[in-house]
């Protein structure tokens, strides 16, 4: 689908519109596209408490959590009794580790008729984490306390090294060339190179070189070709963010990658979440301009 085609019912200067794409990009999985249109659609008509309630379902999909309770709470100042949204809402509470208020925000869900087994699994769960029910089975509590964490780390390395890892190629590829001999050997350090072929070589798929790059291998790459990237942190940021600053932030995601994958290396904390929840906004941004 061409998401800037326009509706044959809607004309492309209306909030239905981009509501209406949102709404679609939401059900095809584009969650960070949705966004876009959903703010699109408010542009036109700020007081829409649906496409508040959908921008806040996009968020929440794309792991922006404290952003996707700021819509909720604007669709609801439209309408309190946007019954769907107050469960949406918990949930997104619950996710940021807000277990009173997520069980308010059910609560009000349930009272104002929602019925579903999802809102009352919510509560449960929110109820659970504050220790207002039963003790919990040893092995729940563990992953409780250590896989779920894991998990939403997880997700924003997933996002953070996919979108990074194809920024840099196509940077690289501006800037040295499109063929393999002009941007692999220009742009990527001798060491990395046969790191890779000996990763490809032992690899029965024989897939692209690029592809056996590690994520702390960005910050070897990134730190030899800096000066094809710091116009981009400097059109994003309004001033050129410090190149050691961003390397060493790899270098921590590097190290919460490897909790993740390892789990005797360490727990992920909330501070972790939340370094990796910055550097997935600033990678966002950064890579956008692609």
């Amino acid at each position: 689908m061409n998401n800037m085609e326009d509706n044959k019912d809607s004309p492309p200067d209306s909030a239905e519109y981009w509501s209406e794409q949102g709404a679609e990009l939401l059900v095809q999985g584009k969650f960070e596209d949705a966004v876009k249109y959903f703010r699109k659609a408010l542009e036109f008509e700020p007081g829409d408490g649906l496409t508040w309630t959908g921008l806040g379902l996009a968020l929440i999909q794309a792991g922006k959590y404290q952003e996707a309770v700021e819509s909720f709470d604007r669709a609801l100042e439209q309408s309190f009794f946007f019954t769907d949204t107050w469960a949406y809402r918990g949930e997104a509470l619950a996710a940021l580790g807000h277990y009173q208020e997520a069980v308010e925000s059910y609560e009000k869900a349930i009272k104002c008729g929602v019925k579903d087994g999802e809102t009352q699994r919510g509560r449960r769960e929110a109820l659970d984490r504050m220790g207002q029910v039963g003790a919990l089975d040893p092995i729940e509590k563990y992953v409780r306390e250590h896989a779920q964490p894991c998990f939403e780390a997880y997700k924003l390395l997933y996002f953070i090294e996919g979108r990074l890892h194809h920024f840099v190629c196509q940077r690289l590829k501006k800037a040295f060339g499109e063929d393999e001999k002009q941007w692999w050997d220009q742009g990527i350090p001798l060491p990395i190179r046969k790191k890779c072929a000996e990763r490809r070589e032992e690899d029965t798929r024989k897939e692209a070189a690029y592809n056996y790059t590690d994520l702390i291998d960005l910050r070897e790459i990134l730190g030899k070709n800096w000066k094809h990237f710091e116009a981009e942190f400097k059109r994003v940021t309004g001033k050129t963010t410090r190149k050691k600053d961003f390397l060493d932030g790899l270098v921590r995601l590097n190290e919460i990658r490897n909790m993740v994958m390892h789990p005797v290396r360490g727990s992920v904390t909330e501070n972790d979440l939340q370094f990796a929840r910055q550097m997935r906004d600033m990678i966002e941004s950064f890579t956008s301009l692609e």
